[in-house]
């Protein structure tokens, strides 16, 4: 097709002009940016939903029978490691056994600066099997703090049988 054939084909709108050219990559332009936004809506909604997961279980897990082996287990820690339940977070009329150690408030637990903002938070621990079989298992310590609005990993371990 030559160049006058070309003209006569655009004027027909049988040929896109270079303003539908423009419209096009404008709105694959926005297109992107949606999607870089649902992208990051989706990433926020997942750690706020890590979150209050990890907020819902810290409370029940005072009397877990197996710790760690049906799901992950979480514990505020003293300085030397040992887990500690915090009374504030405990449901009411709850007996604590006498081998459990509790404390009052979230300032008597070990805290740990955030990687993020350097501000000094409770330290939580979980505790899961991550794999089970009869050839071997894996077991999952993680340490971390929540804050800056996400779960902020601060270690971890990981061992071929229960700690």
């Amino acid at each position: 097709m030559n160049l006058t054939a070309v003209r006569t084909a655009q004027g027909t709108g049988l040929l896109p002009s270079d303003e539908f050219e423009a419209e096009v990559e404008e709105l694959n332009y926005k297109r992107g940016q949606a999607q870089a936004y649902l992208n990051e809506t989706h990433q926020r909604a997942q750690e706020l939903k890590e979150i209050k997961e990890i907020l819902a279980a810290l409370p029940r897990c005072w009397n877990t029978a197996d710790p760690g082996k049906y799901g992950a287990h979480y514990t505020f820690m003293d300085s030397d490691g040992y887990p500690l339940l915090v009374e504030l977070l405990l449901p009411e009329e709850v007996e604590v056994a006498e081998n459990r150690r509790l404390v009052q408030t979230l300032a008597e637990v070990k805290h740990e600066e955030c990687p993020s903002c350097g501000a000094s938070q409770p330290l939580i621990r979980s505790y899961e099997q991550t794999f089970d079989s009869v050839d071997g298992d894996t077991w999952e310590k993680k340490y971390f703090v929540i804050c800056c609005g996400k779960v902020q990993i601060i270690g971890r371990e990981v061992k071929d049988h229960r700690f």
